[in-house]
């Protein structure tokens, strides 16, 4: 998502541009409200009318969902984000995380299996690992 870059470039060039907060929080609402599928995870792209184009499912989008939710938590305190952060967690770690043998399931078909359309073998430790670091920072540094 790209709301969770615009809190990085914010944070790692000093705070210099005063809109990026008030523009990633909007965008990754109207990311989330369009690609998310009824519980079955979020699609992968939507079009520009807001509807989904591939509805293919897989585990980076959710990564990345989770790590800009839980910064947009600590900035704002805001109970909306919090849920969000919730939800998106929970559906990770009873969709996506294999718990059996450990690592991240990187794809899954429109009724939530495991699927290796896309991708063959383990998903990158880089999304994996954000998903589970971001959230255990105990603030986002601001100004």
């Amino acid at each position: 998502m790209n709301s969770r870059l615009i809190l990085q470039h914010y944070d790692l060039s000093g705070h210099g541009d005063a809109t990026a907060l008030t523009r990633a929080s909007p965008l990754v609402i109207q990311a989330f409200n369009d690609a998310w599928l009824s519980n079955s995870g979020l699609a992968y792209t939507t079009r520009q009318d807001d509807n989904v184009d591939i509805a293919d499912r897989y585990w980076w989008p959710m990564t990345e969902a989770i790590g800009v939710f839980a910064d947009l938590q600590k900035l704002y305190k805001n109970p909306e984000f919090e849920s969000l952060y919730r939800q998106t967690s929970a559906f990770a770690h009873s969709q996506l995380i294999y718990h059996v043998n450990g690592g991240w399931f990187r794809e899954l078909d429109i009724s939530g299996q495991p699927l290796s359309k896309q991708f063959l073998g383990k998903p990158d430790i880089y999304h994996s690992v954000q998903a589970t670091l971001f959230p255990l920072v105990p603030k986002f540094v601001t100004a």
